[in-house]
């Protein structure tokens, strides 16, 4: 299943996020970068810290940037192409 969270749908998404990625530690997520396109994380990631990291604190909150996350890496793969996201890069840290 996949699951969407970002500030701007859901005033709660940054802890929703933190709350997902904890309760399934092998999973992933896609993230909509800033400077766009969207890249394939796993969830325990470098680059998002842990899931401890506190919204407000002095990185702000992960999910101002949405994430789409699933167990499986495949149906993240397939959802970006239904959304018609032609490219999904590979975070070369977390070798998802």
């Amino acid at each position: 299943m996949v699951t969407e969270f970002f500030d701007e749908d859901q005033a709660d998404a940054h802890d929703a996020f933190q709350s997902w990625r904890a309760d399934h530690p092998l999973g992933y997520f896609l993230n909509c970068r800033t400077t766009g396109g969207w890249m394939l994380h796993r969830v325990k990631c470098p680059h998002h810290g842990t899931t401890d990291w506190q919204a407000g604190g002095q990185w702000g909150s992960l999910t101002r940037t949405r994430k789409v996350c699933s167990t499986d890496r495949k149906e993240l793969l397939d959802w970006a192409q239904q959304q018609g996201i032609s490219e999904v890069k590979q975070c070369s840290d977390c070798k998802t």
